[in-house]
């Protein structure tokens, strides 16, 4: 049912005010833009949806009422995966940075031992 409604909503985004689907809504963005994988669905407690197949680091920062230093988290998302976000609680959450996840560690030396 979750994935019904997640779905349901990245079609609304993309649909235009008039009610038609544009490949403009689609494409890819302008020139200059970067393309963001990750996208945040603000259900009961927040969605955290990886469109790309690469695992991506997220970095979630939450400001809370009253408080005057935000809470940063980062995260690991593998591909086409989604996720709740991990504050609960009244508060504004956003992206403020995203990135490919970093490689595991010794993948290069098992990687120099195989092309031996």
């Amino acid at each position: 049912m979750r994935t019904i409604a997640l779905v349901s909503l990245a079609v609304l985004a993309a649909v235009a005010p008039g009610g038609e689907l544009t490949s403009s809504a689609i494409a890819a963005p302008a020139a200059g833009a970067e393309l963001s994988c990750v996208m945040l669905l603000p259900d009961d407690g927040g969605t955290l949806i990886n469109r790309c197949e690469s695992c991506r680091e997220v970095t979630l920062e939450r400001m809370r009422l009253g408080e005057s230093i935000p809470n940063i988290r980062a995260m690991m998302l593998p591909g086409d995966a989604s996720t709740v976000m991990p504050f609960r609680g009244p508060g504004r959450t956003r992206i403020i940075g995203e990135r490919a996840c970093p490689p595991p560690p010794g993948r290069a030396m098992q990687q120099a031992v195989l092309s031996r």
